[in-house]
């Protein structure tokens, strides 16, 4: 059986959440990390990605994840 991950709310590049001292892309590394080391099958996403170039950051998770 898969386990799944259901990740919410990034918001990725986001100015507004950046100008508040949020990391967005490092705390996406951190979730991909996550991801990596429980073996996770499976990911569910909720919304609020972020910005239009965050969903070709998105979009790279699968290469990501294959790496070492």
């Amino acid at each position: 059986m898969d386990r799944i991950a259901f990740i919410t709310d990034l918001h990725l590049l986001e100015k507004n959440v950046e100008k508040k001292g949020v990391d967005t892309l490092q705390n996406w590394k951190a979730v991909l990390n996550d991801v990596k080391a429980k073996n996770i099958g499976k990911i569910i996403f909720g919304g609020d990605f972020g910005e239009k170039d965050a969903l070709e950051i998105i979009l790279m998770m699968p290469v990501i994840l294959r790496s070492n």
